[in-house]
């Protein structure tokens, strides 16, 4: 029985240690939970998180540039949708973590 446990214990912790958690926050401007871009005023998006060497973006009907702080979001045509996905490398693989939906506005 000692056995048991001792070798569950040694399994659940090299699993967390395998599988850490990613957490993360987006923001628009400062803003999380944003769901609009603005056409006429600069979108500057942030990303902060753990769990993941690094964080990658990548858009549809939106250019992206990448910056020191973060990345300028230039939104393509007004009433569309625009959507941003987020990447993350953790242990040298890529994971898909997000897919966010704008609407484009004036």
């Amino acid at each position: 029985m000692k056995t048991f446990i001792l070798f569950s214990t040694f399994l659940l912790s090299s699993l967390n240690a395998f599988c850490q958690q990613i957490n993360y926050d987006i923001k628009i401007n400062r803003i999380s939970n944003q769901t609009t871009l603005s056409k006429s005023k600069e979108n500057f998006l942030t990303i902060k998180g753990t769990g993941c060497e690094q964080f990658l973006i990548s858009g549809s009907n939106v250019s992206i540039e990448q910056y020191y702080d973060g990345m300028k979001i230039t939104p393509g045509s007004i009433g569309k949708t625009a959507n941003i996905y987020v990447v993350g490398i953790q242990k040298g693989k890529r994971i898909a973590l997000g897919t966010f939906q704008f609407t484009i506005v004036e």
